[in-house]
């Protein structure tokens, strides 16, 4: 899940805790920081922080949540997380913040990536 800083006040973990309820259905015990990324620095003050949601359970939408056009036709999928990181390595993720996000877990997990190629 991705989004934006748009509750007022509302920082960046709650934020991630919130875009994780609405998009996804899910809620965390542990958010793990995997850094901060510069969309474009140089041209603009944007910033993407990743986390790393641990120990995931379902839950609720948040109430008044109203899904954006993107998330009423979302589909969700579980797959092996060293084959998501392959998937970045070799090209076939080719947004950058999901890319650098899902390195970044599978490193902070330790996950041993191998040849990209296999």
């Amino acid at each position: 899940p991705a989004g934006t800083l748009d509750v007022e006040d509302e920082d960046v973990v709650a934020a991630a805790r919130r875009e994780l309820a609405e998009e996804v259905g899910l809620r965390a015990d542990e958010m793990i920081p995997l850094g901060t990324l510069w969309n474009s620095a140089g041209w603009s003050d944007e910033r993407t922080h990743l986390f790393l949601a641990c120990d995931t359970v379902p839950t609720l939408r948040p109430p008044g949540f109203e899904p954006k056009d993107e998330e009423a036709v979302m589909v969700m999928s579980w797959q092996p997380l060293a084959d998501v990181a392959r998937a970045a390595l070799d090209g076939r993720i080719t947004d950058a913040k999901t890319a650098i996000g899902v390195l970044r877990a599978a490193s902070a997990l330790g996950e041993v990536l191998g040849d990209a190629g296999e």
